[in-house]
Formats: C-alpha cells, sequence, structure tokens
C-alpha cells in the first residue's frame, strides 16, 4: 500500500461535493495540477469502503496571515528583511480535484473526509491517440477503472 498524501478537508465555505473535493498536502507533495489523486473514504457505505478518482484543478496556498498587511509590518515594510523574521510561517497547499468516478457509484454522495493517495500503477497498458486540437488524450486503466485526461502538448 502507497503511503498517503493528503487528506480530505471541507469548510463551510468550501464543502465537498459529488463532483468536486478538497485536500491538503505538505509542501513537498508530488502533487499540481493535472495530476490524478484516489481518496480512500473512513467508513464504509453498504459494506464497501468508498474510492473516488479525481483530478486537480486549482490548488491554494496558504499561510496563517489574516491580511498581507500583517506580513508587511512583520517585516517592517522591507521585502529584505524578511531573513530577519523570529519565526518561519506554517505553510499549507490546498488542491481541488474535479471528481472522474466514485467507487460504488450509487448512491451519489458528495466525498467523503478521507486519505489521499496516488492512484495505483497502472494495470493494464496504457492506451493513447491524438486529437484535432494538438493536446494529447489519454486513457489509464486502474484495475477496474478508466479514467480519460486531456493533456495539453508544447
Amino acid at each position: 500500500m502507497s503511503e498517503a498524501l493528503g487528506r480530505v478537508v471541507a469548510t463551510e465555505r468550501r464543502p465537498n461535493t459529488p463532483h468536486e473535493f478538497h485536500f491538503w498536502t505538505a509542501i513537498d507533495s508530488p502533487v499540481g495540477i493535472g495530476t490524478i489523486v484516489r481518496v480512500d473514504g473512513a467508513h464504509p457505505i453498504d459494506g464497501h469502503i468508498p474510492h473516488i478518482y479525481g483530478i486537480v484543478v486549482e490548488g491554494f496556498s496558504y499561510t496563517d496571515l489574516q491580511s498581507p498587511m500583517h506580513d508587511v509590518m512583520g517585516h517592517d515594510g522591507s521585502p529584505t528583511a524578511a531573513g530577519f523574521a523570529a519565526t518561519e510561517r506554517a505553510e499549507i497547499r490546498l488542491y481541488t480535484a474535479a471528481v472522474l468516478r466514485q467507487i460504488p457509484e450509487e448512491p451519489l454522495q458528495p466525498v467523503p473526509m478521507g486519505q489521499v493517495f496516488l492512484p495505483m500503477k497502472p494495470m493494464c497498458r496504457s492506451r493513447s491517440a491524438w486529437t484535432g486540437t494538438s493536446a494529447k488524450a489519454q486513457t489509464l486503466e486502474f484495475r477496474s477503472v478508466s479514467i480519460a485526461r486531456v493533456v495539453p502538448t508544447r
């Protein structure tokens, strides 16, 4: 089993839905826009642990600051004074992912709290094809899950 790289989080301002969820990771996590991730729910539904596959569509970086003005005042208005701070601010990364597939598919529910992983290595060969929009379409099969995404080419 691979090591968890994040945890699902939901707040009143950013609740999880059946189509979108949020999770946090460490700063050095291998997650970025376009990364496919898997959520393993913490509690069984009808005797099955839910597995949700998603693609990262947005990323945020947070500190404990209420306002950027607090950082300016904390460094006496000088960006070069940042190296002389008494402490280093804690920083987290928060990502939003669009749901690609939920297992089990019914009942369709908001994404539950749980750990976030990179999906298992493909069990089948990877198939790819070119589309007419100069983007590469990729389909990866993870055991019984087929996930498609479009990756822009350079």
